[in-house]
Parts: C-alpha cells; structure tokens; sequence
C-alpha cells in the first residue's frame, strides 16, 4: 500500500468518528465480557435507538481500556468521561448525561491512582 492510499484510509475513517456528534466505547476484552460488558453494548445500542439517536450517537465494542477489575468499563466522547462496574440498567443514565456532568455513582476519575502517571497511547 502506498502512503497516499493509507492516508485516503485515515480521511475516511476520521470522516466516519465525526459523522457522530457522541461516541460510547465500551470495553469488550476478555475481562470486561466476563464481567457483562457485551450486555451493556445491546442495553446502550437499545436506548440509542429507543431516543433515535442512532445518527448521533456510536456505540463501539472497544479493545482494553484498563482496570479490568472494575469493569465493565466505558469512555465517552468527546467529553472524555470514563465509567466502570457498568450494568446494562445503567444505559438510559449514561445517554442522559452525554455531553453534561458525569454519572456519578459509576464514574471513574481520570485523576484516580489507577491512572496516575500511566500515559496513554
């Protein structure tokens, strides 16, 4: 592939992240599917749909994003939030607060000593 072809790639890729105006990432790795993760991806795409925020709104299985024993984990965009134990029942709560204060019950701060000096990539 010539750079030219990958670049094409990545534009239309990018293209694709900003036809959503909010994206839901939600652990699907090994240790959050064990905790249920899979569940809350149908739970989030049924309350998506249930509002017809389909247009607005991605819900994407994602790879590992970090305490595992505190999943299932999630991180929403672009405000950057993420959420751990998430249950199914929690989905109306997470689409109710995209874009405005986190859910507080299951938030996990970024300045918790789990992600303290951990630079992500």
């Amino acid at each position: 592939m010539h750079r030219e072809e990958f670049e094409q790639i990545v534009q239309a890729e990018r293209d694709k992240h900003r036809a959503y105006e909010h994206h839901i990432n939600v652990c699907t790795a090994l240790g959050c599917v064990a905790y249920g993760s899979e569940k809350v991806v149908d739970a989030l795409e049924a309350e998506v749909k249930e509002r017809g925020l389909e247009h607005k709104c991605k819900i994407t299985g994602v790879g590992c994003l970090g305490l595992c024993g505190n999943g299932p984990i999630m991180k929403t965009e672009p405000d950057n939030q993420f959420y751990q134990s998430v249950k199914p029942s929690d989905s109306a709560d997470i689409v109710d607060h995209l874009g405005k204060e986190p859910v507080k019950r299951i938030h996990l701060p970024q300045n918790s000593p789990f992600f303290i000096g951990q630079q992500r990539v």
